[in-house]
């Protein structure tokens, strides 16, 4: 039975994954780094602002102290803010299936987007209700750290005044977010347009979460089916 799905915000529900490219190579470009956008995938896809910043500066061997790091994350933070305050495009058929899964299973948000921005996309796109939590980047150490993911599932059994135990699946649209979602043991699905490698490191792929039901969720991660909550 499936009994919790928990999802990433960005790529997953909503359609930012051009934004949050955009924003970051506008601040490294600031920075005078220069990173191709067939590397950017690989290098700062999935990653936190300031995760993706650290890892192009590494990357490009253009070394920076933590306030440089954080002055530059702050600044792809920014650029981005003012892209989603002129409002965004929920990825197709989401609101759909997270109506459909909130009828049958609780749904968390653990996302790598600060809790503000989170909150204004889910507000805007009338779906903060069918969330039980939201775990944001302020909260817990961002991934591929396991900690957001374990945060979410204590505030989801203190939620719960009688424990169910089922399966647990979380939906991602990157590698750090695989690796978090497995280092707390929660199988996983990754969606949108990934590398083969990166797909093969979930237990399933869907091109999008439209359409999918607890059914479908189960079938994709079949061979990981452990109880975790």
């Amino acid at each position: 039975m499936l009994d919790t799905v928990l999802l990433e915000l960005e790529g997953v529900i909503a359609d930012t994954s051009e934004a949050r490219r955009d924003a970051v190579m506008a601040a490294l470009r600031a920075e005078d780094v220069q990173v191709p956008e067939s590397e950017y995938r690989d290098l700062c896809a999935g990653l936190s602002f300031e995760g993706a910043m650290r890892a192009a500066f590494r990357a490009t061997s253009r070394a920076r102290d933590e306030t440089g790091i954080a002055l530059a994350a702050h600044r792809a933070e920014r650029a981005y803010r003012a892209y989603i305050g002129k409002g965004l495009t929920l990825v197709e058929g989401a609101r759909e299936t997270l109506e459909r899964l909130h009828d049958s299973v609780r749904l968390a948000l653990v996302t790598r987007a600060p809790r503000d921005d989170a909150m204004f996309v889910l507000s805007l796109a009338r779906v903060e209700h069918l969330f039980t939590c939201v775990v944001a980047a302020e909260d817990a150490a961002p991934k591929p750290s396991p900690e957001p993911y374990r945060m979410a599932l204590a505030r989801l059994q203190r939620a719960r005044a009688k424990a169910v135990r089922g399966t647990v699946v979380a939906i991602e649209d990157g590698l750090p977010g695989i690796l978090s979602a497995r280092a707390a043991g929660i199988p996983t699905v990754v969606v949108g347009d990934v590398p083969a490698h990166v797909a093969l490191e979930a237990d399933g792929y869907v091109p999008s979460i439209s359409g999918l039901t607890a059914d479908s969720l189960l079938s994709l991660v079949a061979p990981r089916i452990e109880p975790i909550v």
